[in-house]
């Protein structure tokens, strides 16, 4: 009834959970040696496409894109390779 009431479901509230921790991992200096498939799982997802999709739709940008590093501008880094 709490979730009703806050007009989500459990379900929702679950995978915004597990995609803020996806999210708190890839921008993480500790995990930075952590494969994308490695955090998805670590943060509850079992299927990476579904991992993809739900961290594109919330954040705007692939997981591989949030890792990716930034200047300060915002720009990406010249040393980095984009792909």
């Amino acid at each position: 009834m709490l979730f009703e009431e806050a007009g989500t479901t459990f379900s929702d509230f679950v995978i915004e959970r597990r995609l803020d921790e996806a999210r708190s991992m890839l921008t993480s200096p500790r995990y930075t040696a952590w494969s994308i498939i490695a955090i998805a799982l670590e943060a509850g997802f079992g299927d990476l496409s579904h991992f993809n999709r739900r961290f594109k739709r919330r954040y705007l940008m692939t997981p591989t894109d949030m890792r990716r590093p930034t200047k300060h501008d915002g720009t990406l880094s010249s040393d980095f390779p984009r792909r």
